[in-house]
């Protein structure tokens, strides 16, 4: 193996392991805070409390379906993913192909319910007793489930066209009629006219109410806002008492941050392995 291929697994592995070290120790400081946080299980808005961090558990009320800004299909689920792919051109001259639209640079309101026809998080409108909640606080409700079948009802308000791919056997709509997916590339100057049109899928968060969660905000006003500077999750399934609430939120990170550590070792590890073996059997190396 080459030495530069070496430095590089241990310089890695050390960003890894030093990565692993912080996340798994910055939670101490962030629990401090979270255990001061106003605990509150009936829904009561309190104006006490005002900029305050409170931890709010009780039965989530959800405005379905709501409907997509752009797309204007009805959902009928808490929440949904809705990927993006933009029509460009291929490597190869007249050839075409689908390419998925890239979040990283439109990282705004944590990805959610973002302006434009663009790959984002959608959120319904959601209460819990007085409290209207931060939709960015259900960034994380994982939306895992493909939305196969989107019924009529839903499509009402949608200009876009309905169909099931050929190709990855996916449900899509789509800016551009007629095309089926049934290959990966596209060849010849007739597709060339569609250049930049669009196409999107749906992954839902299929669970059926009633929905009862515990979160963890500021109060500002009737709304529970996302602490963006607590790195922590912001909402758990279940009636959660505080106490476990900062406990489950804490856990994920320790896991996050063990997990690095271990992947760092492991790679500083294989380094070392090598340069030992470089050593003995110089001839080789």
């Amino acid at each position: 193996m080459k030495k530069s291929l070496i430095y590089i697994f241990i310089i890695v592995g050390a960003i890894f392991l030093i990565f692993g070290a912080i996340y798994s120790i910055q939670p101490r400081a962030e629990r401090a805070a979270m255990k001061d946080a106003i605990y509150i299980d009936n829904g009561k808005l309190d104006k006490a409390n005002e900029g305050k961090l409170v931890i709010l558990a009780g039965r989530l009320e959800a405005e379905l379906p709501f409907t997509d800004p752009d797309t204007k299909v009805k959902i009928p689920y808490l929440t949904a993913i809705r990927t993006v792919y933009e029509f460009v051109e291929a490597k190869n001259k007249d050839e075409y192909t689908w390419k998925e639209v890239d979040i990283e640079g439109n990282r705004e309101n944590n990805g959610v319910n973002l302006e434009g026809f663009t790959t984002t998080t959608l959120v319904a409108p959601v209460r819990i007793g007085d409290y209207n909640i931060d939709p960015r606080i259900f960034s994380t409700t994982f939306a895992r489930d493909d939305w196969e079948k989107i019924d009529e009802d839903y499509l009402v308000d949608c200009e876009l066209y309905l169909f099931k791919s050929r190709y990855d056997g996916k449900t899509y709509l789509s800016e551009i009629e007629g095309i089926h997916d049934t290959y990966n590339k596209y060849e010849g100057e007739k597709w060339a006219k569609e250049l930049g049109k669009k196409k999107c899928r749906y992954k839902v968060y299929k669970e059926i109410g009633p929905y009862e969660f515990t979160v963890f905000g500021v109060q500002k006003g009737n709304w529970l806002m996302k602490r963006n500077d607590i790195d922590m999750l912001s909402e758990e399934e279940g009636i959660l008492s505080a106490k476990e609430f900062i406990k489950r939120a804490v856990t994920w990170r320790k896991i996050i941050g063990a997990i690095a550590a271990v992947l760092g070792i492991a790679l500083i590890g294989f380094a070392t392995y090598h340069i030992i073996l470089e050593k003995k059997y110089p001839d080789i190396y």
